[in-house]
């Protein structure tokens, strides 16, 4: 029998209109009801997931940051948080520089860019709808500046956004050159930087251990290459149909699209 569900986000639970489906809902309050652990895996930093969160009535952890951060908000304790090294982050800051590639990282608490654009500026957008609690808390940089030395808080994981293939492979080339980091890509054009042995895979089976679950008794759920190491890790690994070819061979069941209430469908199917 399972007894966990760690869910990815964007492509996964969240339709296009990033909302949560009645479908999903109800699916998801009936197996929380009969006692099953329902935890959110995204790669989005905590507070750009914790309005998801607060929506589901949850009490467990979140997994943001692809793993770099756990934090449940209920008991306000923090499992999990493996901050990128500040030698590292500079390395980083470097290669992102040197390409002038887009670039945002995640802090436990904000998310720091220099301009709103691409999924910040859909953020911020968001923020127009959201309650206080919800809000996500974005902070506007110069990237030219010394701006490290006004930010005490650990920073947990880097996205950088390259749509160019030329420079996407040449940024791959130099990051890869930096020690001790994990790198995955979480949509198309994306390339997130976390801390080596990060990843949701890991994140997962901590989750588990806290809740003294098996590995075997989790499923984990997802679309992107991120989520590739949750897949395989838990007992059971579904990619949505709409994944990734590379999310799909990872998976042991397709479920339908995050447009089609494939997670509530799928969950349906197994747990109820």
């Amino acid at each position: 029998m399972y007894k966990l569900v760690a869910i990815d986000l964007d492509g996964t639970l969240l339709n296009e209109d990033k909302n949560i489906s009645e479908h999903n809902y109800n699916v998801l309050q009936e197996i929380i009801a009969n006692g099953i652990k329902v935890v959110i895996a995204t790669g989005r930093t905590y507070t750009a997931a914790k309005q998801y969160h607060n929506a589901l009535k949850l009490d467990t952890p979140i997994i943001s940051c692809n793993g770099g951060y756990i934090y449940n908000p209920k008991t306000q304790r923090i499992l999990s948080g493996t901050e990128i090294s500040k030698i590292k982050v500079d390395k980083i800051l470097k290669v992102l520089r040197k390409h002038e590639t887009f670039f945002q990282f995640y802090t436990a608490k904000s998310i720091y860019a220099k301009e709103l654009k691409y999924l910040v500026e859909n953020w911020n957008e968001r923020n127009k709808i959201l309650s206080d609690e919800d809000k996500i808390s974005i902070e506007l940089i110069d990237v030219k500046a010394n701006f490290l030395q006004n930010i005490n808080d650990p920073i947990y994981k880097f996205l950088a956004i390259e749509k160019d293939k030329e420079k996407y492979e040449a940024i791959m080339k130099d990051l890869n050159e930096i020690a001790d980091l994990e790198i995955v890509s979480s949509f198309s054009g994306a390339i997130d930087i976390m801390t080596s042995g990060i990843s949701k895979g890991n994140a997962v089976e901590e989750v588990c251990k806290y809740y003294n679950i098996d590995l075997e008794e989790s499923i984990g759920i997802g679309d992107n290459n991120n989520d590739i190491s949750m897949l395989l890790k838990a007992g059971l690994g579904i990619a949505m149909k709409n994944a990734t070819e590379l999310a799909k061979k990872s998976a042991s069941v397709i479920a339908e699209e995050n447009t089609d209430d494939g997670v509530g469908k799928i969950l349906e199917y197994y747990l109820l």
